[in-house]
């Protein structure tokens, strides 16, 4: 069943890989342009912290620690926030230049 999984999980992701080299084959010129004056590093700097924000929820998920160990509810919801301003927020205002 797990190899099955792995096996949906990867056809999806290069569904959508193809999807969206298709969609960039037909978008304007403009945005052509755009992408391809991206940076590339920032980009994968963001992805990669992107998953690993996620990979990290995940373990949280799943190994809970004793309630004298938890974070309190307010250190919780602070790195919360910054986790989502950093993933949201940042990219696209350290694109602009």
């Amino acid at each position: 069943m797990r190899v099955a999984r792995r096996i949906a999980g990867a056809i999806a992701f290069l569904a959508l890989l193809w999807l969206l080299v298709r969609f960039l084959g037909k978008a304007p010129d403009a945005v052509r342009d755009r992408v391809r004056a991206a940076r590339l590093g920032p980009v994968l700097i963001g992805l990669l912290v992107y998953a690993l924000a996620y990979a990290a929820r995940a373990v949280e998920a799943r190994a809970p620690p004793p309630d004298s160990e938890r974070a309190g509810f307010l250190r919780s919801l602070s790195v919360s926030g910054a986790t989502t301003f950093l993933l949201q927020i940042v990219p696209f205002r350290g694109a602009s230049s």
